[in-house]
Parts: C-alpha cells; structure tokens; sequence
C-alpha cells in the first residue's frame, strides 16, 4: 500500500492472527491513508514489543506512534477514527511548539550576535 506519508505519525494495528483481519481495521486503514498516515498490521507479540506488553488489554488494538515513539493504544469499540484525528492535532500542536521554540531560540541568537560586534 502506498501512502503520502504527510505526518510522520504510524498507525499499527495489533491482532491476535492475520486472519482476524475485518471490516473494521479495513475503514482504519483507509482512513488513515486518507489522512497521510502510516498503516501496518501485525500480529501480538509481548515479548518483541513492551507496548504490546504494557499497553494492550484486548484485541484487536491500534498503537500510535509519532515517529518512533509511543503515543497511545485505541480499541474498535473505542472512536478510533476521531482519537487517530485528536493525534494529529497533538502532532501539530507540538510542531507549532517546536517551531515557537526555534525562532525564539535564533532570536536570541541573533540579538546576543549583534550585542557582541
């Protein structure tokens, strides 16, 4: 599957078996391509994976990461669509944060340059 990859932000899907696969992680995936995400399925595995491990209380489950990092587990029975959109305005919110951040960090730069010549 290919996807645009807009938001370095990766929905996983967690299932017991590959054959558990249903409609519902199917509308996921859509949507989550939709949206520029990452999608990937894969089987549980508690002992490679300590979000497995930690977070999972039932299956099927979705993790979300930002880049490498965790950032929550959804179920089905839970607005998995609405909390995938809830992340990427996180995602964002922290990108603005990040990019404040940065241009009070040349502006002071900048001012600390200019009182030095």
């Amino acid at each position: 599957m290919l996807t645009s990859n807009k938001y370095p932000i990766e929905v996983c899907c967690v299932v017991a078996d590959h054959s558990d696969i249903d409609t519902d992680i199917e509308i996921v995936n859509e949507h989550s391509s939709n949206l520029g995400l990452n999608f990937k399925v894969r089987e549980y595995d508690s002992w490679k994976y300590a979000d497995d491990r930690y977070s999972i209380t039932s299956l099927p489950a979705f993790h979300v990461y930002f880049g490498e990092g965790y950032v929550d587990t959804f179920y089905p029975d839970e607005k998995v669509l609405n909390n995938i959109e809830e992340c990427i305005k996180k995602y964002e919110e922290i990108q603005k944060e990040r990019k404040k951040f940065i241009e009070a960090w040349m502006n002071f730069l900048k001012f600390w340059k200019a009182k030095r010549a």
